[in-house]
Parts: C-alpha cells; sequence; structure tokens
C-alpha cells in the first residue's frame, strides 16, 4: 500500500500501530489538534480537525486504506454520536471521494443498538454505517486493552494512591484484558489479508478476570496494600455523579452501563488471526511496578 491513513494515530494504540508499521518502511499519515503533536516515526502528521468533512477528505488524499481508531470514553451522548458515528459516515464519504476502499475499524465489544449505554449505541452505529458503505471493511471488536500507556489499569494504579480503600462500581463484572501488542498484530494481519475484508473478529486475552480481580492485582502490582471495596449500584450511580464534574471523570454513569455486560467474547479473532493472546501476567507487572 502506497500511503495509509490512521485516524487516532497520536492515541494508546495508535502510537504503538504507527511503531509497528514504520519498521516496515510503511508511509502513514495521521491527524492532531496539537500545535505540539508527539514525534511519530515515518509518520506526516497534519494539524486537521478530522471532524470536519473538507479537512478529512484533503488528509486522506493519496493514501490507499484508512484506520480508524477514534474512540471516547466520556462525554454526552452528542459527543459519543460524533466521535463514533458521524467521523465515521465523513471518514466513508472521504474515502470515495479519494477512491479509498481499504478501512479497518477499531470498535468495541458489545457494540450494539440496544446497548445500554451511550457508548455502546454510537460504537453501533459506526459499525453499521461501515456495513453499509460498500468499502472494503474489516471491524476488531476488543475488550479493554492493557499495555505500558493504558488508560484502565493505569487509571486505577493512580486511584490507589490516595486512600488504603477503594470504594469499586460493578466490581463483578468480568473482563477478558487484550495485550495492545496484539491489537496492533491484528490489525497489521487485517491490513494484509484480504479474506479479513467483510468480516467482524472480537479480540480478547487469554483469561477472563473480575473488575475486583484487576484491580487487586493492580495494587499487587504496584507494591500497594489496599483494601478494595464493592459497593451497591445505587451507591456507584451516586458516586459516579459526583465524578463526572471531575476534570479527570475517573467513572461516569455510561461507564457504569457500559459494565452491565460482560467485556468477554463469544468466539475470539485472535485464534482466527492466528494470534497467540498474551497473558496479563507477563506484561503488566511491569509496567505497573
Amino acid at each position: 500500500m502506497d500511503k495509509i491513513a490512521i485516524l487516532g494515530g497520536t492515541g494508546f494504540i495508535g502510537r504503538q500501530l504507527i511503531e509497528q508499521l514504520a519498521s516496515k518502511q510503511q508511509a502513514l499519515i495521521t491527524a492532531s489538534r496539537q500545535t505540539n503533536p508527539p514525534n511519530l516515526p515515518a509518520t506526516t502528521i497534519k494539524q486537521v480537525d478530522i471532524h470536519q468533512l473538507d479537512q478529512l477528505t484533503e488528509l486522506l488524499n493519496g493514501c490507499s486504506a484508512v484506520i480508524n481508531l477514534v474512540g471516547i470514553l466520556n462525554g454526552s451522548a452528542q459527543q459519543f454520536d460524533q466521535a463514533h458515528h458521524q467521523l465515521v459516515n465523513n471518514m466513508i464519504a472521504a474515502c470515495k471521494e479519494n477512491g479509498i476502499h481499504r478501512v479497518i475499524h477499531i470498535s468495541a465489544l458489545n457494540a450494539s443498538p440496544q446497548g445500554p449505554s451511550n457508548y455502546l449505541q454510537s460504537k453501533a452505529k459506526g459499525e453499521q454505517a461501515l456495513r453499509d458503505s460498500g468499502l472494503s471493511y474489516t471491524i476488531l471488536q476488543p475488550s479493554v486493552v492493557f499495555g505500558a500507556e493504558d488508560q484502565f489499569l493505569n487509571r486505577f494504579k493512580q486511584l490507589l494512591k490516595f486512600s488504603p480503600m477503594l470504594p469499586l462500581a460493578k466490581a463483578h463484572s468480568r473482563f477478558a484484558p487484550v495485550f495492545v501488542g496484539d491489537v496492533v498484530q491484528a490489525i497489521t494481519i487485517c491490513l494484509r489479508q484480504e479474506n479479513t475484508i467483510g468480516h467482524t473478529y472480537e479480540l480478547c486475552g487469554p483469561k477472563v478476570y473480575s473488575l475486583q480481580e484487576l484491580v487487586q492485582k493492580t495494587a499487587q502490582w504496584s507494591g500497594k496494600r489496599r483494601w478494595i471495596m464493592p459497593i451497591s449500584d445505587r451507591i456507584a450511580y451516586a458516586q459516579a455523579t459526583l465524578f463526572e464534574y471531575l476534570p479527570s471523570k475517573p467513572l461516569t454513569r455510561d461507564n457504569l452501563r457500559s459494565l452491565e455486560q460482560d467485556s468477554v467474547c463469544q468466539v475470539n479473532g485472535l485464534n482466527a488471526l492466528g494470534i497467540i493472546a498474551t497473558n496479563l501476567e507477563s506484561v503488566a507487572p511491569q509496567y505497573l511496578a
């Protein structure tokens, strides 16, 4: 492929993906609204607003494929729709304008029009727009992604700093955390293999954990002795309502609604792609320590 556009290339998964593709001498382009964007290898970074169709169309000019990694965890219903649905509509229009057919799209496990949260519903709308587009798409639906710069285990590590006790909402929710390197490998395989076109792959790690188990392991691996206290849904929603007013928004009511469904795979797409899933215990202790 002559040049690949990566939307969301400056994020957690994007930086890992760019490093991998750059090592294969692949020409890359991404966008950033930052005046001083991060230095990314072998990548042209343009300061554009990808939510503006004309700017997105210009960004994709000359590309042969697009990888969409854009996603937000917090926001209003309108903000979720803009990031997960309207952006996909604009991406489809920009691809058609530039004659681009190949798209790899990162969604989320449990994306559904009937999903309990704005996050999951907006992800489902984006998926459906792509399925109806006529483009050569592949959709990847990862569980929570872990790695050295993740916003999951590292967020709990920060919360565990401040108190010997952590009240934990939805403690029994289940996850199958997937390593960022495995997600990146899945993306690169899908780019190379045309038989992945038109398919949706769930991506999970090899083991399922409750949220309480994950937080306890985070405390253990970061060298902190903490009491993790499960709390009722009633208290959890009151807690989330307060947390929504904090600048970092460590927990929102929409997050809680997403946690009503376990983030585990029915069929792990890593197996179909020939990837051996990385165990959480082999990676997370090193970067949490």
